[in-house]
């Protein structure tokens, strides 16, 4: 069973948003952007790569010919997509939910420079 990669770039950005509310909830303070570096840095691109590599197989599975620009266009799109979604809805959430995150995180970007 193949999955359109618009399905498995849904999936990508439920991926990101439960990764965003984990560190921004157990991890919000001084070292919030500290963990959220680590976790953009090296979760997120196992998940993503996972993901491309995920949509090309199944592609693979099912066509047993599959030129470059099929497999491009596979592993492209859902993380594309995904992204997109995340960008979005982590802008939205900090400036119109939670207008005081975004100054928790200018205020320990600010305090770490200062150091």
């Amino acid at each position: 069973m193949t999955k359109s990669p618009s399905t498995l770039g849904i999936l990508l950005f439920g991926a990101t948003m439960i990764v965003f509310f984990v560190v921004y909830y157990f991890f919000s303070g001084v070292e919030y952007f500290d963990i959220s570096l680590k976790a953009n840095a090296f979760i997120l691109p196992i998940i993503y790569a996972g993901a491309a590599f995920w949509s090309v197989k199944t592609y693979w599975s099912s066509h047993k010919v599959v030129s470059f620009k099929q497999a491009f266009k596979r592993a492209f799109v859902p993380m594309f997509i995904g992204g997109i979604l995340s960008i979005l809805s982590i802008y939205a959430f900090l400036n119109f939910v939670d207008t005081d995150a975004k100054k928790a995180v200018e205020l320990s970007v600010c305090y770490e420079t200062k150091i």
